[in-house]
């Protein structure tokens, strides 16, 4: 099943993949009373009028929130896992690596799948 992008874009963008992927609403739970409106800390135009002050929304705490049931469209050991591979992906990326510098970083590509590998640091050892 292919779906497009909305607007016929080129692509999924990562930032769109991680908001479907962390979304609870497709293991069946939707949340109401998630935010509450606050005036904004610095308006963009402070003299200008304001048809509703309270304009910036703010995330209030889990435990105001209101769970609603709505049909699950996958199962939650998949969104589980999801979730786990997205806290490896982002622990593994080099753009979270400011420590430790490899010579042949992203030059080495695995033989079998063709990615550019990275190095990464554990305790004592170096891995790759």
């Amino acid at each position: 099943m292919r779906i497009r992008p909305r607007k016929g874009g080129k692509g999924w963008a990562p930032a769109s993949i991680r908001i479907i992927l962390t979304n609870e609403a497709y293991i069946g739970k939707a949340y109401y009373n998630r935010r509450f409106c606050v005036k904004p800390k610095k308006p963009r135009d402070p003299l200008a009028y304001r048809k509703n002050e309270n304009s910036t929304k703010k995330l209030r705490p889990r435990n105001e929130w209101i769970e609603i049931e709505v049909p699950a469209i996958i199962d939650e050991d998949t969104f589980r896992r999801a979730g786990e591979q997205l806290k490896k992906n982002t622990a593994w990326s080099s753009r979270n690596n400011t420590q430790h510098s490899y010579l042949l970083r992203r030059l080495v590509r695995c033989g079998e799948c063709g990615y550019k590998m990275c190095g990464f640091f554990e305790g004592k050892q170096v891995n790759m």
